[in-house]
């Protein structure tokens, strides 16, 4: 007791006390009272204290100062009670009133000036009329009949007219337990002639004693009367539905085959707040995450009101809470946004208004009012505190009121006051009706009372206790034969020491020279078949109430998506340093990478002339994968753990991708944009803006995707930053253009023209081709004849090229047969062009000199046909370039880009394939594709084949970069990735396990 709390009640039992027989009745009360809260040795300085202050009070018997006295003592009292409200809480301010009317009810039956006294005391301490009668009556009046429903008898038979009683077979006497919801304090009193113990002191039956969790009344006729089962009494009729939560025989092994949890079945009810101990790597939290529904057991039950948790399409999930150990919070946003965002996808009936009302009231309940709008912060930028954290993190799960919590470690990294400022929530909740599970590691003696219920885990996953906590330290010290085993708490203090516990649970065998070994005394299977003999089976028939407790409402996919995507936006526009970064990089790279790539011929610039343009598009390209790859990369990671506590939720994760997926996109989209407009704008690159920006948001969403699977597969931000490089350096190689196709090694490149299957995975292969040739044959110079400089080029390598090509293979026919047949397929793909006459393939026959001449006399044919058709076709391009002057050619074109596409470096004009037939590599740009599918044409090809339908490269090559984008998104939605890497790891361990050394290797 402080100091405070016992000078106030001095005072007020001088103020209180009568001469004569009354006043020495209230002596002896005070003695007994002083005795058992101080002990003996200084009952008598107290004592002396008193007797002064009752002399001052009393020093004249006349009447005129009888009422002088009144009025002083009046005057007194008010400024007693008014220095107790400055300095005591309410439920202190309960307990001086509590021992004044123990006081003034010593001796002699109160009369009206005493019951008049405490009225103005309890007024003038601001104590509630209804918790005041409750305490007078508990003190002068316990063996009346008081039905209220703070009110419990606890008796050893029924009694009548008894609203709230608790039978205890064997009790001789009464208990009354009352609650005082307003101080949140229990008070009990015993009325008998047993010796009863409360904390191991003897209880008084003229005292009525505060009843703390963990308080444990003991009798030698009667089991344990425990704090939980008792208040569970008073307050069993409030918590509606019940909730009856089973567990019927659980195991759970782990994908590698080891044990992680045996057999343990329990069942709880509403209103218990249970903690699940054990040392490290015992399975605590293996065992959380079974019961949670987090994982899936491997044999047994978990059952809510007889409904399995683990079952498909169940509806206990949003039922069940749960609380990391890690924080589930988002750090860029505000204590009441995170509170928000979270009621919103909880409470789909009700409007904003009462949304927020929820929100204000939990945060008043919670204590988190006066920070409502401080930024969360991570854990290195600390802004609020670990325990407003913690507490924000559990409000975040009791807005929406499950019926069931789970909290792993919720004390962690907590200061001791902050421990049991949690701890005092958490018991709160269970005393309203919630049932509570919580994983803690070292409790204290406050926080370990706490506990209705305790389930210890040892070693290797077995259940070695479940029952009461104060019970647990008899139980184990009795099985070991330790001295005074019946004793769990401290007899002076009645503190309880967990670590005793795992003392004795983990004591070592010592050796003969007096050192303990790493061997155990008991082991953990020892320890569990202790616990299997004590341990009740939980029968899987048990009735269950027949239906469960409403759950909350969750909003529609669509209402889901919308929240989403305003919480994602939110939580990046307050990271300010990010958006910064993000929407700066893009134009500021932008503008340092055309500055150095800005070439000057001679000089002076020209957009004509400036090599470098190639390497500018290319370079966009790459930043384009580059910033949609760091923008997503740790997108889902970063939210993991607020995923798997939203998954109680019942929530979209289809939604919630594709609200990150929106979001990124729309990021990517500004970037491109803004990175585009800065280059372009330094090289004076003019025209096509949107073909650019198309080809450049396409591949940064293509990255979005492709970040998205790595930030979900991968559980280390390292690793996600490792594989970047990993995923671009191919992109880069397999383009197209730091090494050409046919330059790559010929096991992956065949001689056909075409580009390599495994390059047309690229993105960047697609999307470099699409935007040089679209600026190359779109631009506002060369859209209007691109036709022409088709049909042009064709002329010339059919004349130049192609004839005397086949004039060469006409002369190996004549010796190899299979040259004849490369002749037949050169002219059948030459009659299906339609551009020239058709020589009559049924004339060829091997070896007949004639064939060759008729074959001479077409070829030649040809070669005129095609220079007629040149002429006349440059005749008509001519006339339409008449309007573009060559400064229009300077400012839009660019001299290198056009070489690049045309292949101007390639000096040979024509080749042959591996099969023999001839390959035109003589300007791609201008060659239309061979029949087949998009990926059949050749690089730069202006056009692509969708079937027999002709497509610009530009909306072909998007169009593929998309699909490319959707297969991710689908791989992302199914976890595909995450899948595979888990399926990897063990056909791995199989080949280890499988591969044997030989006896030389052995030897070696």
């Amino acid at each position: 007791m402080s100091r405070s709390i016992l000078r106030a009640l001095m005072q007020l039992f001088a103020l209180a006390a009568k001469p004569g027989s009354k006043l020495e009745k209230g002596r002896e009360f005070l003695v007994n009272f002083l005795r058992r809260e101080l002990g003996t040795q200084q009952v008598a300085t107290y004592l002396a204290e008193f007797q002064r202050l009752v002399d001052q009070n009393f020093s004249s018997e006349t009447i005129r100062e009888e009422l002088k006295h009144k009025s002083s003592s009046s005057v007194k009292m008010l400024r007693i009670c008014t220095k107790i409200n400055e300095e005591l809480t309410y439920s202190q301010k309960c307990f001086v009133f509590i021992r004044l009317s123990e006081f003034i009810a010593a001796g002699e039956a109160p009369g009206g000036n005493e019951f008049e006294f405490l009225d103005t005391v309890a007024q003038t301490l601001l104590i509630n009329a209804t918790e005041q009668g409750l305490m007078r009556h508990i003190c002068i009046q316990p063996l009346s009949i008081y039905p209220h429903e703070h009110w419990l008898r606890i008796s050893g038979k029924v009694l009548p007219d008894v609203a709230r009683q608790y039978v205890v077979p064997g009790l001789d006497g009464q208990f009354i337990l009352l609650f005082l919801p307003e101080a949140g304090s229990y008070f009990l009193k015993y009325l008998g002639q047993e010796a009863f113990y409360l904390a191991g002191q003897l209880l008084n039956p003229d005292m009525v004693y505060p009843f703390p969790p963990g308080s444990v009344i003991r009798g030698t006729k009667i089991s344990p009367l425990f704090y939980s089962d008792l208040v569970s009494k008073i307050h069993k009729e409030q918590i509606q539905p019940p909730i009856i939560f089973q567990v019927s025989n659980l195991e759970y092994k782990f994908p590698n085959g080891k044990q992680g949890l045996h057999r343990i079945s329990f069942s709880e009810t509403s209103g218990s707040l249970v903690g699940i101990m054990g040392s490290s790597g015992t399975g605590k939290s293996t065992l959380l995450n079974v019961l949670n529904g987090n994982m899936l057991p491997s044999a047994g039950r978990v059952s809510i009101n007889g409904v399995d948790i683990h079952a498909v399409g169940n509806q206990t999930k949003g039922l069940v809470g749960y609380v990391s150990q890690d924080d589930t919070l988002f750090e860029d946003l505000t204590v009441f946004q995170n509170l928000w965002y979270n009621a919103l996808l909880c409470f789909d009936k009700l409007s904003k208004a009462e949304i927020r009302n929820k929100v204000d009231r939990t945060l008043k309940e919670f204590g988190l009012d006066e920070i409502r709008d401080l930024k969360v912060g991570s854990q290195l930028t600390k802004v609020i505190s670990g325990g407003q954290r913690k507490r924000l993190n559990i409000a975040l799960e009791l807005i929406r009121e499950p019926a069931v919590l789970f909290l792993d470690e919720p004390t962690s990294g907590l200061s001791s006051r902050d421990s049991e400022n949690i701890m005092d929530l958490l018991k709160e909740l269970a005393i309203h009706g919630k049932l509570v599970f919580v994983v803690i590691h070292q409790p204290s003696s406050n926080i370990f009372k706490m506990f209705d219920r305790l389930i210890l885990v040892d070693v290797g996953g077995y259940p070695i206790y479940y029952g009461n906590p104060l019970e647990a330290v008899i139980y184990f010290r009795s099985l070991v034969d330790h001295v005074k085993p019946g004793e769990s708490e401290c007899p002076e203090c009645g503190n309880v020491n967990p670590e005793q516990l795992f003392d004795i649970l983990e004591a070592r065998v010592i050796n003969e020279h007096g050192r303990a070994t790493l061997q155990r005394k008991v082991l953990p299977k020892e320890w569990n078949m202790f616990y299997k003999r004590i341990s009740n089976p939980i029968e899987s028939g048990k009735a269950a109430p027949a239906s469960l407790p409403q759950s909350f409402q969750k909003p529609s996919r669509l209402k889901q998506f919308f929240v989403f995507c305003s919480r994602d936006i939110r939580s990046k526009v307050s990271n300010h340093q990010y958006m910064l970064l993000n929407l700066l990089e893009a134009p500021l790279l932008a503008f340092l990478m055309a500055y150095f790539l800005k070439y000057r011929h001679e000089g002076e610039y020209q957009f004509y002339n400036n090599l470098n343009i190639p390497a500018y598009l290319f370079v966009c390209v790459l930043t384009s994968l580059f910033f949609g790859l760091t923008v997503s990369a740790e997108e889902l990671f970063r939210e993991r753990l607020i995923r798997r506590r939203e998954r109680f939720l019942e929530l979209s994760y289809g939604t919630y991708l594709s609200s990150k997926t929106l979001v990124l996109f729309v990021l990517s989209a500004i970037q491109s944009i803004s990175f585009i407009l800065v280059g372009h704008y330094v090289l004076e690159v003019r025209g096509l803006f949107w073909g650019d920006w198309l080809v450049l948001f396409s591949v940064s969403a293509f990255a979005n995707m492709l970040g998205l699977n790595i930030s979900s597969a991968f559980n280390s931000v390292i690793t996600i930053y490792v594989l970047v490089p990993l995923l671009i350096i191919p992109q880069i190689l397999l383009s197209g253009v730091i090494v050409k196709f046919e330059n790559l090694n010929p096991e992956i490149v065949k001689n056909n023209g075409k580009v390599p299957l495994v390059a047309n995975l690229m993105a960047t292969r697609w999307a470099y081709e699409a935007i040089v040739v679209n600026r190359f044959t779109k631009n506002i110079c060369q859209n209007h004849v691109l036709s022409h400089d088709i049909a042009l080029s064709e002329c010339v390598w059919r004349a130049n090229y192609w004839f005397p090509k086949m004039e060469e293979m006409i002369d190996e026919a004549e010796k190899n047969a299979h040259s004849l047949r490369i002749l037949q397929i050169e002219i059948r793909k030459t009659n299906a062009l339609g551009l020239y006459d058709n020589f009559n393939e049924n004339a060829i026959k091997l070896n007949v000199r004639t064939t060759y001449s008729a074959i001479h006399l077409w070829l030649e044919k040809i070669r005129k046909q095609a220079n007629q058709r040149f002429l006349v076709v440059q005749r008509e391009k001519d006339k339409m370039m008449a309007a573009v002057s060559d400064s229009m050619v300077k400012l839009y074109t660019n001299d290198q880009l056009s070489a690049l596409v045309k292949r101007s470096d390639n000096f040979e004009k024509i080749q042959k394939k591996s099969d023999g037939t001839l390959l035109r590599t003589f300007e791609p740009v201008y060659q239309l594709p061979e029949p087949g599918y998009i990926a059949a044409g050749q690089f730069y090809a202006p056009f692509k084949r969708f079937g027999s339908y002709l497509m610009s490269t530009l909306f072909a090559n998007v169009l593929v970069i998309w699909l490319m984008t959707f297969l991710l998104a689908a791989a992302l939605r199914f976890n595909m990735l995450s899948r595979i890497l888990g399926i990897a790891p063990k056909h791995l361990k199989l080949s280890i396990v499988r591969w044997k050394p030989s006896s030389s290797q052995k030897a070696t």
